[in-house]
C-alpha cells in the first residue's frame, strides 16, 4: 500500500485567478501522484461563506470551489483540516468546502461539527493493510475561534495523542500522526527540540511515521528506531499572500518534498520527491538542489538539539530579528519600496498583535 503526503494547500488567491482562466498548474505534478493509493495533504484554504470572514485571525485564507477542483488535479483522497485556517471564513464557509469534499469522494480528518466527528480518525485499506490517520492542531499556531463558532477542532496534547496512538494501534498495522504545530517557529528553518522529543514518543507508543505541517517550510527530518518524522513537510502550493504591503510567505515556503510511504503488514519505507513551486506551477526538482538544502538543514538540527546555547541564539534571531525583518520587509524584493512602506500602522500592528 502506497501512499503519499503533502504539506500545506492552499488554493488562494493567484490559484482562484488561474481556475478561473483555464490554467493547469498542476498538470505535471498530478501525474507523478496518480501512481499512489492515496494520497494525503493539509488543506488550509477554506471556500468563501456568505456571511463573511473571520476578523480575528489575519492572515486569512480563502479560495473558491472552481479553484478547489484543483484537488482532484492532485489525485487528493484525505484532506487534513486541524488547521489554524478552519474557521477563516466561518462555519458557512468551512461547510461549503466540506460539501465539495464529500462530493468528490475526499475523505476529511481532524475537524468537524462535533468532537466526536473532530477527534475521528481515517482508516485507510488495502487488500490486509489498515493504516489509521491522525490528525491534530496545536495550540500555539492561534486557530482563533470566532464566537458562536459550532466548528471543533482536534486539538493536540501529547498524552492524548499517545493514549489514541496506542489504542488505534489494536485496531490498525499502523498508526500515522499528522501534527499541524511549530507556532513558536513559523517560517523557521528549524522546529522546537520539544517537537522532536514528542515525535520519538510517539513513536515509541506505537506510531509508524510523525508527518507535521505549519511552519510553511520544509524543517529536518529524523528517523527514531528506523520511523521517520518529518517535523514540517512545508508547502506544497501557496499562493503569495499579502499584508501591509508585503508577501506574508518568503521564498523557502517554494519548496518542499512528497513524503512517499509504502506500507507491508508489518514494515514502512519511505522515500522523498523533491518539488519546486514556480510561478504556481508544482514541479519535481530534478537538479538535488532542495534535497541537498533538507540533509544539510538536517546535520544544523542535529547540532543545535544538542546545544542549548546555540538552539537559543537560533530562538532568539527567529523570535527577533527574522521575525522584525521578514514582516517589515517581506522577502527581500523591492527593498526600498517597502522601507517607504514603514508606517505607523504597522508599527503599531507588529508590537500589538496578539
Amino acid at each position: 500500500m502506497t501512499l503519499a503526503f503533502l504539506g500545506d494547500i492552499s488554493l488562494n488567491d493567484a490559484y482562484v485567478w488561474a481556475a478561473e482562466n483555464g490554467k493547469e498548474p498542476f498538470r505535471n505534478i498530478g501525474e507523478h501522484l496518480a501512481g499512489f493509493d492515496e494520497v494525503v495533504g493539509n488543506l488550509e484554504c477554506m471556500c468563501a461563506g456568505n456571511r463573511g470572514e473571520n476578523v480575528l485571525k489575519s492572515p486569512r485564507m480563502k479560495t473558491t470551489v472552481k479553484a478547489l477542483s484543483y484537488l482532484n488535479d492532485i489525485n487528493l483522497s484525505v484532506a487534513m483540516l486541524a488547521n489554524n485556517h478552519i474557521y477563516d471564513n466561518l462555519d458557512d464557509g468551512f461547510l461549503n468546502t466540506t460539501h465539495f469534499l464529500e462530493n468528490h469522494g475526499i475523505k476529511t480528518v481532524g475537524a468537524g461539527q462535533s468532537l466526536k466527528e473532530a477527534s475521528k480518525p481515517v482508516f485507510l485499506q488495502s487488500k490486509d493493510i489498515t493504516i489509521c490517520l491522525l490528525n491534530y492542531v496545536h495550540q500555539n499556531t492561534n486557530p482563533k475561534p470566532p464566537e458562536g463558532s459550532e466548528l471543533v477542532l482536534n486539538y493536540f496534547e501529547t498524552e492524548k495523542v499517545i493514549r489514541e496512538i496506542k489504542h488505534y494501534k489494536k485496531q490498525s498495522d499502523h498508526v500515522i500522526v499528522s501534527p499541524h504545530w511549530g507556532g513558536d517557529f513559523e517560517c523557521g528553518s528549524y522546529p522546537n527540540p520539544i517537537q522532536s522529543e514528542q515525535a520519538r514518543r510517539f513513536i515509541d507508543a506505537g506510531a509508524s511515521a510523525v508527518i507535521g505541517h505549519h511552519s510553511h517550510t520544509l524543517q529536518p527530518i529524523e528517523e527514531h528506531n528506523g520511523k521517520p518524522i518529518i517535523h514540517s513537510l512545508g508547502n506544497f502550493c501557496f499562493a503569495d499572500i499579502e499584508q501591509f504591503g508585503h508577501e506574508v510567505h518568503n521564498k523557502l515556503g517554494k519548496e518542499s518534498v512528497i513524503a512517499e510511504l509504502e506500507f507491508t503488514k508489518t514494515n514502512i519505507e519511505i522515500g522523498f520527491t523533491p518539488i519546486i513551486n514556480n510561478n504556481l506551477e508544482i514541479n519535481i526538482d530534478h537538479s538535488g538542489k532542495v534535497m541537498k538544502r533538507v540533509n544539510r538543514r538536517n546535520k544544523r538540527y542535529e547540532s543545535l538539539k544538542g546545544n542549548k546555547k546555540k538552539f537559543a541564539f537560533y530562538a532568539n534571531k527567529h523570535k527577533y530579528f527574522d521575525t522584525f525583518y521578514f514582516f517589515f520587509f517581506g522577502n527581500n524584493r523591492y527593498f526600498f519600496n517597502r522601507l517607504k512602506q514603514i508606517n505607523l500602522n504597522r508599527i503599531r500592528y507588529f508590537f500589538f498583535r496578539k
